[in-house]
């Protein structure tokens, strides 16, 4: 492993976790090793052994996707070029194909999808004032 390779792992492993993506195949079953956390920051996804989370299907492209998140609970989307595509629910369960390289918000618990395969879902860890509600 490159001394840039583990530095970059370090650094990530390091970083607050602020949610956590749940992967689901296509008839909805969750999949082996599919919770995810996701760090403050920009997290990396595709098949690419320098992703952030390595998705290890041969339908998944190297860099796939890119999803930022921010402490004052900002979250955002970007499909790096994939293949396959992203997609994003909008209302009455209609999809809409991301454009590559252009930043969308994303949305806490809104399914997203990785080309018509995977449904994606999103969900932002509790904050220290919801744990004692």
């Amino acid at each position: 492993m490159s001394t840039k390779y583990k530095e970059e792992a370090s650094l990530y492993s390091s970083k607050k976790t602020l949610g956590v993506l749940h992967l689901f195949s296509e008839n909805d079953q969750i999949l082996d090793q599919s919770i995810f956390p996701l760090k403050s920051g920009d997290n990396f996804i595709g098949s690419s052994r320098h992703c952030d989370i390595i998705l290890p299907y041969s339908s998944i492209d190297g860099m796939l996707c890119k999803i930022s998140l921010n402490p004052d609970n900002e979250y955002t989307i970007e499909d790096l070029g994939s293949k396959i595509g992203i997609y994003r629910t909008l209302h009455d369960q209609l999809r809409q194909k991301l454009k590559p390289n252009k930043v969308y918000d994303l949305y806490p618990e809104k399914p997203f999808y990785i080309g018509d395969q995977y449904r994606c879902v999103f969900r932002p860890a509790p904050s220290k004032s919801t744990l004692f509600l």
